[in-house]
């Protein structure tokens, strides 16, 4: 009779091993057909006191010690690999895969399978795994967080990771950044795969629905964190239904690269699946709606959120849209539908800027994505916003949605029985990522020495200036033959900025959503000599440039920061593309006057009117520090934000349990 599946944590105490024993999740007797967690802790309100307790109840990073044991025995277990060939290494792994069946996850049974996997990839890519590689690997097996610095190589620690899991018989998840990675990884590790004795499979938004239960029930499946949401709310919804065939095999394991941008950045985004409503007369009824927004007056009539994007209408708005509507039937009698919809008109005359949120492609309204950069395809905003939007844009209307379901990637992950993740840029949010998640963060040494060279941030009166220093700085690194990467805010700015290099007679590239087909081919190009890239936070994530012969010799890619982003993360982000695996590289950060300065706070903005009375010799250095100031106060801002939210959210996943209802 065989033993139950297990995993052992064994921790090493003075050459004696004692062993917790937590069962392999996977579906089965145990877990069920479909296995998820359905009960989650209630927090406490004080952030402090939850920090606390997550502190208490997280897994327990492993010593010094520990950690050069287990490098220990791959290095060992790597030695009895050598002169092998590949045919030996696969009817390796389909014993191991036997010993974890019986004896489950032990650290000399994981140490083993690593070194065999690192046999697999000499074999298929020529690539020998570091330490650092190893670490990461194995230290995202047991529900952490790993940060890991870009260019450490974080792809193939995943791969190990998810290899390991899936060896064990667990149902891995690899959730990536965006699809162009979901393939690209896919299909590079494919072989590698294989000769484990492992399936895999990709979904990206083009897979055909009746594809999908096949490609999840592979042993390791890429993803994006919205594609496995969607295809997990859809079997809630049939189960809901009655039916009985299911996409997933259940939330056993998810590993989440650029853990931070899913389940922080992207963490309280709605992901609501819908459903169609014919509705004759909302082209004349948007059409209205637009025409009396365009009547009220800023301050008088009504107030603009521009950090939550929400209009509202003062009390004397309130009662000039009543006398507007006066001789207007149907809907805009009355008053709360009449007041909603012109919130939401106003809005989209005056929060939502095209190529800055959204852009016109053939005749549609395609919404970007804020933390990537790229284009949400099949993403529509909620409650007549995008309808309201496209008829701004003399756009045929898409039918309005009516909610089936919903939830949040903070709730969805929240289901699954093992988590973990990797990403250069968790330390800032370490906190959050305890508190919310319960899921601490271990921090993975370089491999080799960091050569990035950070340059002094300069201050610009104006973008035309900024401008005019970017076009001078690419024709000074033209001449050296140094490539060049310059990150926009926004689509329309990289615009503007291509505009004024085609002007000086610089050629470029332009990654933004509008190119997004041609993504694999800018990057690939992104780093040879004399190359000069233009792109908005598409390269910030997940971008791998590669450098050109010779170019290391010149000084490595030159990166240009021209993006005011709400947390230091993401600033890190685009300095990580360069500067990789030990090359040289450099990085310049360029303020505009106008920008980081939202209507969080009034005292910021008094301070900047200020300097800007000052004589100028003091101002670029003093308005650095505030603009910096003014990040950290926004991320405060946002942290606190998103605790009430997951409070609130809690609270309200607990009332629909009691109702009998789910998400």
């Amino acid at each position: 009779m065989a033993l139950p599946a297990v995993v052992p944590q064994d921790l090493f105490d003075g050459g004696r091993v004692k062993q917790n024993v937590v069962p392999i999740p996977r579906p089965g007797v145990r877990f069920g057909p479909y296995p998820e967690q359905t009960q989650t802790r209630r927090p406490w309100t004080w952030y402090a006191a939850e920090l606390l307790r997550a502190r208490l109840l997280a897994v327990r990073a492993p010593s010094a010690r520990e950690r050069a044991r287990f490098l220990h025995a791959v290095h060992e277990k790597r030695k009895q690999l050598q002169g092998c060939d590949i045919e030996f290494v696969s009817a390796s792994a389909r014993r191991l895969r036997s010993r974890f069946a019986v004896e489950g996850m032990t650290r000399h049974l994981v140490a083993e399978c690593f070194s065999l996997i690192d046999a697999c990839l000499r074999f298929h890519m020529n690539i020998t795994l570091h330490d650092s590689q190893l670490l990461a690997g194995w230290l995202m097996l047991d529900r952490r967080l790993v940060e890991m610095q870009t260019g450490e190589g974080k792809t193939l620690a995943v791969a190990l990771a998810a290899a390991a899991g899936a060896m064990a018989g667990i149902p891995v998840h690899v959730v990536t950044a965006n699809e162009y990675l979901v393939a690209r990884d896919a299909a590079a590790l494919a072989p590698v795969f294989q000769t484990l004795g492992l399936t895999t499979g990709a979904v990206t938004a083009a897979t055909a629905g009746s594809d999908r239960a096949r490609i999840y029930r592979c042993d390791i499946t890429y993803c994006t964190a919205s594609e496995l949401t969607f295809d997990h709310l859809r079997d809630q919804l049939g189960a809901a239904s009655g039916q009985t065939e299911r996409n997933l095999r259940g939330l056993c394991m998810a590993i989440i690269d650029e853990a931070d941008s899913v389940l922080i950045d992207e963490a309280r985004m709605p992901l609501i699946l819908s459903g169609r409503v014919e509705n004759a007369e909302q082209s004349a009824f948007y059409r209205q709606a637009l025409f009396l927004a365009a009547k009220l007056k800023p301050d008088e009539h009504f107030k603009l959120d521009h950090a939550n994007r929400r209009a509202t209408l003062t009390a004397a708005g309130q009662e000039h849209a009543a006398t507007l509507a006066l001789h207007m039937g149907g809907a805009w009698r009355v008053r709360r539908r009449r007041e909603e919809t012109l919130g939401l008109a106003l809005a989209a005359q005056h929060l939502f800027v095209k190529g800055r949120n959204y852009l016109v492609r053939d005749d549609h309204v395609v919404i970007i994505d804020e933390t990537t950069g790229r284009a949400a395809q099949g993403r529509v905003w909620s409650q007549g916003l995008h309808q309201l939007i496209e008829t701004r844009e003399n756009c045929p209307l898409t039918q309005e949605q009516q909610t089936l379901t919903q939830t949040t990637f903070q709730r969805f992950f929240a289901r699954y029985l093992r988590v973990s993740g990797i990403s250069g840029t968790l330390h800032e949010a370490r906190g959050q990522l305890l508190a919310i998640y319960g899921l601490p963060i271990v921090r993975i040494p370089l491999h080799l020495p960091n050569r990035r060279t950070i340059m002094p941030a300069r201050v610009f009166a104006t973008r035309e200036m900024q401008w005019r220093h970017v076009v001078d700085t690419a024709l000074a690194l033209r001449t050296q033959q140094r490539p060049l990467l310059i990150g926009t805010d926004s689509v329309a700015d990289s615009e503007v900025l291509s505009e004024h290099l085609s002007r000086a007679g610089v050629p470029h590239a332009v990654l933004n959503a509008r190119f997004d087909a041609e993504e694999a081919d800018i990057v690939a190009k992104a780093g040879q000599a004399g190359a000069v890239t233009v792109s908005t936070n598409m390269a910030g994530r997940g971008t791998d440039i590669r450098l050109g012969d010779n170019v290391a010799a010149l000084g490595g890619l030159h990166v240009i920061v021209c993006q005011t982003n709400d947390s230091r993360r993401i600033d890190r982000q685009l300095y990580g593309r360069c500067a990789r695996q030990g090359e040289p590289g450099s990085v310049e950060h360029l303020y505009c006057m106008g920008d980081g300065f939202d209507p969080l706070s009034a005292v910021a903005e008094r301070l900047l009117r200020a300097i800007r009375r000052e004589d100028a010799h003091g101002l670029p250095y003093r308005f650095v520090l505030l603009a910096r100031a003014a990040q950290k106060m926004r991320e405060r801002y946002r942290r606190r934000e998103q605790w009430f939210y997951y409070l609130r959210a809690w609270h309200t996943e607990r009332q629909l349990a009691f109702a009998g209802a789910s998400d």
